[in-house]
């Protein structure tokens, strides 16, 4: 650690020198404290925790084996014999999300990746999920910015402009 202050030092005074060659001796100075963070990694068995709760993943992991099917919160609570308002906090607290806009989003972007296959947008709607053509119209271009028809089109044309 003493050594990796040294460098750290160093760095510092040559990050505030204009001195011939200062700029090749910061490149080594970076590259030596890399290398040293690197071999203390290799030699630590650091394995990170994972920060999000059992619940939460379980929770998307079933959203996204789910999503074309409609999903609840009560479905939620029956499949994992939990009360549907503590695993929509859970869920909030940890991602940021609500459960329902979580959906819709990974909703959106599994009908752009039917789009940029080539699917219909009548088929990509239904594929993705949702059980409601226009609101899969609106709920698309609130979140795309633009229609499904002229996200096809820009793909189509971003594809026909592709050196060949």
């Amino acid at each position: 650690m003493n050594l990796m202050m040294q460098w750290t030092n160093e760095l510092e005074g040559l990050l505030a020198s204009d001195a011939y060659g200062t700029d090749i001796k910061i490149n080594a100075a970076v590259a030596q404290l890399l290398v040293m963070i690197n071999v203390w990694f290799h030699n630590n068995s650091f394995v990170p925790n994972d920060i999000m709760p059992e619940l939460v993943r379980e929770t998307m992991d079933y959203i996204e084996i789910h999503l074309n099917q409609d999903i609840t919160l009560r479905k939620l609570a029956e499949v994992f014999y939990m009360n549907s308002t503590y695993i929509s906090r859970q869920f909030k607290k940890h991602t940021g999300l609500t459960i329902r806009s979580y959906i819709l989003g990974r909703r959106i972007e599994r009908a752009k990746f039917h789009l940029s296959e080539g699917m219909s947008i009548t088929d990509a709607c239904f594929q993705s999920g949702f059980s409601d053509y226009a609101n899969f119209i609106r709920s698309f271009t609130k979140m795309v910015g633009i229609s499904p028809g002229r996200y096809i089109k820009q793909r189509r044309d971003a594809m026909e402009a592709l050196p060949k």
